[in-house]
């Protein structure tokens, strides 16, 4: 080698070096840095949305569980169910029976009617 590519080779490096200096100077920059996209500010809002995302995976987890063991005291219960009748339609209806209701509600106005025109009379007669 020469004198000529030894001195090409350090003027490359030096050339290197100092570009490398300045790439590392903006990077410590932006590592500190006060417009919002700091690389502290995004590192702590990511371990904030592993530990969100920590404590969502448990309560799934949990309720996972919970489901699986209400399946499990529903298929015990259902073991234990006993048919009593099979269900049906009704043919007619049982109640309300109108007429039914409306004659007995006639009879019982009919009585008082007659109660208090007895008692009317009877007031009267003992007057006079």
């Amino acid at each position: 080698m020469t004198y000529f590519e030894n001195e090409i080779g350090i003027i490359t490096l030096k050339q290197r070096i100092s570009a490398l200096e300045s790439q590392l100077a903006k990077e410590k920059i932006q590592l500190a840095s006060n417009d919002g996209t700091a690389l502290n500010d995004l590192v702590a809002r990511q371990e904030a949305l592993q530990l969100d995302l920590r404590l969502a995976t448990e309560a799934y987890s949990a309720t996972l569980m919970a489901l699986e063991k209400a399946r499990t005291e529903a298929s015990r219960k259902i073991k234990q169910l006993v048919v009593v009748s099979s269900p049906q339609l009704a043919e007619d209806a049982t109640y309300p029976k109108a007429g039914y209701n409306l004659t007995n509600i006639l009879l019982l106005l009919l009585l008082a009617f007659a109660l208090l025109r007895m008692a009317r009379a009877t007031v009267r007669e003992h007057r006079d």
